[in-house]
């Protein structure tokens, strides 16, 4: 996202997030979760049909790119009536044990992400 304008408030919210995980200026060292570690192999996302390059910490603490949680919330939400508030009832609970484990991993606070996704 950060080559992309952030536009409306929730954009702006987000993108606050991202860069503090993943600050735009830093490289990515080869995985595409942290960005950090060098990737060890590639592999698909659970729910989501794509594949990427994942580090030995992220595959071993379970988690997912922060992005894709709120990519998530964003297609979950499709069709909703304007000014419907989002939260954890959207999700079942495996999605909901990796969006814990993604946050926590991440040090995001799930008040944090819930807040962004509905600014």
């Amino acid at each position: 996202m950060s080559e992309l304008e952030a536009v409306t408030p929730q954009q702006k919210a987000i993108k606050a997030i991202l860069e503090r995980i993943c600050p735009p200026d830093e490289p990515n060292q080869g995985c595409d979760c942290c960005m950090k570690e060098p990737s060890v192999g590639v592999a698909s996302i659970p729910f989501v049909p794509m594949s990427i390059c994942w580090g030995r910490k992220c595959l071993d603490a379970g988690v997912v790119p922060l992005w894709i949680c709120f990519a998530q919330v964003e297609m979950a939400s499709e069709g909703a009536p304007e000014g419907t508030v989002f939260g954890r009832e959207m999700f079942n609970e495996y999605w909901l044990s990796l969006h814990d484990a993604t946050l926590a991993y991440f040090e995001v606070t799930e008040e944090e992400f819930w807040e962004a996704c509905n600014a």
